[in-house]
């Protein structure tokens, strides 16, 4: 897990331009002026491409993203903030950006937001729900565009958030229902958790245990929830003892619950982990303890990390799909900036199971 002590930061500097790579190239000065004089399209409609805002057609946002690109031009965001009032910032919150599949959900949302002139503060919250209250409130002071909030709800409910666009991922926030101009965005984590159970019980499990995380998130909830509906059409039941819970999402808290219940002699033929870090602690933990692994019991994680194809046994998981998510997550922020309306106020991803060896 990460401190969150700092927010990461990211923005336009308005004398370089921060390549993805790292490196730092001068920029040759070019204004809306000179694009329009080479693109042969009025300053307004230049405008309207950079700020992707208003109406133009594909052929002239091709036109004059060709030259940009030629020419590097970045736009001045201290003379945009100063003429409206109004940064290019989106504001990111995430509660574990130590956890690769939040990681590389912020990043897959970051290059997006790049590509059509907006830069990201991002704010990490450890999972800490004062850290959390603390950061938007500090989000709002920057002025921000819109938030795309990778965190809250669960047992603290959601706290105040400022009126700005906000896109909600992966866990359902409260809110009231006077709020519009949101959209909720998260995979199908009911269905991804039966696709779990359905395949522990056809490979032969009749005894099987859940390993979760003990704060009660919607994801954790969802997850949980389509796990004993499998078993339940299955006519499996799920012991009391067999309900695992971790303080921590980690591999080592996974390990330390695992060994535990092992030496209390509680063996089960099946292990539903609710995601994948806490699947390779727990299968370690059953290797060590010289259980074989599918022979005398299967395990199955959650979200395709890459951890799940590179472990001691190649870990059976379901896949979410972070890249869909997160150009879905930009498509709509742009559509709620720019007071577009959207068809639905939630989405949601189909989940895939991927077939590795632990099953």
């Amino acid at each position: 897990m990460g401190t969150g002590t700092f927010p990461i930061v990211g923005w336009f500097d308005i004398t370089h331009h921060i390549r993805y790579t790292g490196t730092v190239s001068k920029i040759k000065p070019v204004s809306i002026k000179e694009i329009s004089e080479l693109t042969g399209v009025s300053i307004a409609t230049v405008s309207r491409v950079i700020n992707n805002n208003g109406r133009f057609s594909e052929a002239t946002r091709k036109k004059v993203q060709s030259v940009i690109r030629e020419h590097d031009y970045v736009p001045n965001a201290m003379a945009q903030w100063l003429r409206t009032n109004r940064t290019r910032n989106i504001g990111i919150i995430v509660p574990d950006i130590t956890n690769e599949f939040f990681a590389k959900l912020t990043l897959d949302i970051q290059q997006k937001l790049f590509t059509v002139n907006y830069s990201t503060l991002i704010y990490n919250t450890n999972e800490d729900p004062v850290l959390e209250k603390q950061y938007l409130q500090a989000i709002s002071a920057q002025n921000v565009r819109g938030i795309i909030f990778i965190s809250g709800g669960g047992q603290n409910g959601c706290p105040d958030i400022p009126d700005v666009p906000m896109i909600f991922l992966d866990r359902e926030p409260h809110l009231q229902d006077t709020r519009t101009n949101y959209v909720r965005i998260q995979t199908d984590h009911v269905k991804g958790a039966y696709l779990a159970g359905e395949i522990l019980v056809k490979k032969g499990c009749k005894n099987p245990a859940i390993l979760m995380y003990k704060n009660a998130l919607s994801p954790q909830s969802d997850r949980v929830l389509g796990f004993k509906t499998a078993l339940n059409e299955a006519q499996v039941s799920l012991k009391r003892e067999a309900l695992l819970h971790v303080n921590r999402v980690s591999y080592d808290d996974a390990y330390a619950v695992i060994k535990k219940s092992l030496e209390r002699g509680c063996i089960f033929d099946g292990y539903f982990c609710t995601t994948d870090w806490l699947a390779v602690g727990a299968m370690d933990a059953l290797l060590d303890h010289g259980i074989k692994i599918p022979r005398d019991a299967k395990i199955i994680g959650f979200d395709d990390v890459s951890i799940a194809a590179h472990g001691r046994i190649p870990l059976t998981t379901i896949h979410q799909d972070t890249n869909g998510m997160a150009h879905l997550a930009v498509e709509l922020m742009l559509k709620l900036l720019n007071n577009e309306q959207v068809e639905k106020f939630e989405y949601y991803f189909e989940p895939k199971l991927i077939k590795r060896r632990s099953v």
